[in-house]
């Protein structure tokens, strides 16, 4: 491509750049996102209260929440809550909202969490979650090539997770279920309490 290529707009370009409620709708998306996420606060520290005080999780009472441009060229919010963020030892409950791709709830887990919590979690496993199969812990998309439905594990899947060193089991919402999202996200709290405790 030539620099005067690269300098050039197309059509579609222009009229992106010439509009201004694109920029001002994104923004109001992202706000109403964070918004979601905060609301939800109080929620999830009742529900996870008493599993955090009988394991004694040294857990921040306050979520963090934070906001970026380009997770894969898109757009993100993340709510860490209930989360502990050691070097080697980890436990959180991240949601994400991911521009034009999901809203989703995933239970991350390393070092001395995962070994706490492995069994319980394998036990009460359900068909309809999603597990990284993959082998990057940071990974957060959740494409067949980094997850795959419980039900849908294969073997060698199985043996890899087993394997590596942190455990993740995500549920995924779809964005147009967007004006049910608080019942939807409240549901998925509480199906992962579910798999930590039995």
């Amino acid at each position: 491509m030539s620099d005067e290529t690269k300098l050039m707009l197309s059509a579609d370009e222009l009229a992106l750049a010439g509009n201004r409620d694109i920029i001002l709708t994104k923004r109001s998306v992202i706000e109403k996102a964070m918004y979601l996420f905060s609301s939800l606060q109080n929620k999830i520290s009742e529900v996870f209260r008493d599993m955090i005080s009988r394991e004694a999780l040294p857990v921040s009472s306050m979520p963090k929440i934070s906001k970026g441009e380009n997770y894969k060229g898109f757009p993100y919010v993340i709510m860490d809550h209930p989360a502990v963020f050691g070097k080697e030892n980890i436990f959180a409950v991240r949601t994400m909202f991911w521009w034009g791709n999901f809203i989703s709830i995933t239970l991350h887990l390393s070092g001395e969490y995962r070994e706490r919590f492995k069994e319980n979690i394998f036990k009460n496993l359900m068909g309809d979650l999603l597990i990284a199969a993959g082998t990057d812990e940071w990974q957060h998309d959740l494409a067949e090539e980094n997850y795959c439905r419980v039900s849908d594990l294969t073997a060698e899947q199985k043996a890899r997770v087993l394997e590596n060193d942190f455990l993740k089991i995500a549920i995924i919402n779809k964005l147009e279920d967007w004006n049910r999202m608080t019942e939807l996200l409240n549901e998925g709290y509480g199906q992962i309490l579910n798999l930590i405790i039995g």
